[in-house]
């Protein structure tokens, strides 16, 4: 998907592909580029489509980040539990 879809609340999409915000957070504190992310884990081609993958990267990292603001902790955590996960 190109963009997340947004909401003030946890959406499907959220619990579907909370392993690609995963991923997109650890990439960022690696410093990975949005082209390695974009290609890595989102599989879109930076070289062919620029614009769509940095827009896709961008929309996932402000997405990761708000999953990950202390007052949505909990919620995350009954996701996970609820899901049968470990941590997120």
């Amino acid at each position: 998907m190109d963009e997340v879809p947004w909401s003030d609340s946890i959406t499907s999409y959220d619990r579907q592909h909370r392993t690609i915000y995963l991923r997109i957070l650890d990439a960022c504190a690696d410093n990975a580029s949005v082209e390695e992310m974009a290609d890595l884990i989102l599989g879109n081609d930076p070289i062919l489509e620029p614009v769509r993958a940095r827009k896709a990267v961008r929309s996932h990292i402000d997405r990761a980040n708000w999953m990950g603001d202390d007052r949505l902790q909990a919620t995350v955590r009954q996701l996970n539990y609820r899901a049968g996960c470990g941590a997120f």
